[in-house]
């Protein structure tokens, strides 16, 4: 972590103005969750489900984070189901961040897990069902996030049951 005024981009070895990072040693954390899911068995979403969660989440650094997420899945046929799905994330920083620090704070970071940010998530994913146990899938996901994130996401998966 750099101090007294150091910048983080020429602190790359330990020394008298870059020094380890100093957390609390403990950290107490709650969160509460709710959620609805609804399947559809008639009418035009016929064979589909839709899932919306909420989370709140806080802890005793002050860090509070709120998590929306939405998902749609749908059987497209009798063996294969696409699902569609977004979550926005937002988060406070610990209470002991700062933009700069100086030797005699106690408590010094420069994770940015411990910041402000918020963050998107959408994705897609197409499964098939080739028996009672078994399928293949395939999922792309866009992920942004506010402090310098941006990434694509590909996964393929298969399961076997014999």
């Amino acid at each position: 972590v750099p101090i007294d005024g150091v910048t983080q981009d020429s602190c790359t070895d330990k020394s008298v103005t870059c020094v380890d990072e100093a957390l609390p040693g403990s950290r107490s954390r709650n969160a509460y969750s709710v959620g609805v899911s609804h399947y559809f068995d008639s009418g035009f979403m016929d064979r589909s489900a839709v899932k919306v969660t909420y989370r709140y989440y806080d802890d005793d650094w002050d860090i509070k984070s709120h998590t929306e997420e939405i998902e749609y899945s749908r059987y497209l046929t009798d063996q294969v189901i696409l699902r569609l799905n977004f979550r926005y994330y937002d988060q406070t920083n610990a209470s002991f961040v700062k933009d700069s620090y100086v030797s005699a704070d106690e408590f010094k970071s420069s994770s940015p897990q411990l910041l402000a940010f918020n963050s998107q998530l959408a994705g897609v994913k197409l499964q098939y069902n080739y028996d009672g146990n078994s399928f293949v899938e395939g999922k792309y996901e866009y992920y942004t996030q506010s402090i310098s994130t941006d990434s694509h996401v590909f996964m393929v998966g298969m399961r076997y049951s014999f």
